[in-house]
């Protein structure tokens, strides 16, 4: 499939649908089976600011706005290391896919880029972590730009 063909595809889809669809596949494929794994939920705050939803190691989801560019942010991932640094403390970095557009959706304003992620999270108990990440990427469509994203974050444990 070629380069044009995906972005006009991709431009012809109402920002909305696209994100919802994306949103259904990566926590169908990811949480399939994993019904009894760590599930937690929390806050990102940073650049962009959002929603944070992580199930193991994959997928670690993120639903953000940007509050400095005005632009809406998806984003999963998958850690490829979660290595233990010390008693609570662990780095991690993996690779991942985000969208961003903005509310209308239209033509080139939606973009899909590539991201890896490096960060730090500390257990504070069982169910409770905190999280700050660095995560450099580069858009692919509908533009050709390297980006950085970052925040920190608090995550809550369901299990």
């Amino acid at each position: 499939m070629s380069y044009n063909r995906v972005k006009s595809s991709l431009e012809g889809m109402e920002l909305k649908k696209l994100v919802i669809v994306a949103c259904l596949i990566f926590i169908i494929v990811g949480g399939a089976g994993r019904l009894d794994a760590w599930t937690g939920i929390g806050i990102i705050v940073g650049e962009p600011t959002g929603i944070s939803f992580r199930i193991n190691n994959f997928p670690v989801l993120g639903i953000a706005w940007s509050v400095f560019d005005n632009y809406f942010h998806f984003h999963c991932d998958y850690w490829l290391a979660n290595s233990k640094l010390d008693r609570s403390l662990y780095g991690y970095y993996g690779l991942g896919v985000k969208l961003t557009g903005n509310e209308k959706g239209a033509g080139d304003d939606l973009q899909l880029g590539v991201r890896v992620p490096l960060g730090l999270r500390y257990n504070l108990t069982r169910r409770v972590e905190l999280f700050a990440e660095v995560v450099p990427g580069m858009r692919v469509i509908s533009d050709t730009e390297f980006d950085i994203d970052g925040g920190i974050g608090i995550r809550f444990f369901l299990k």
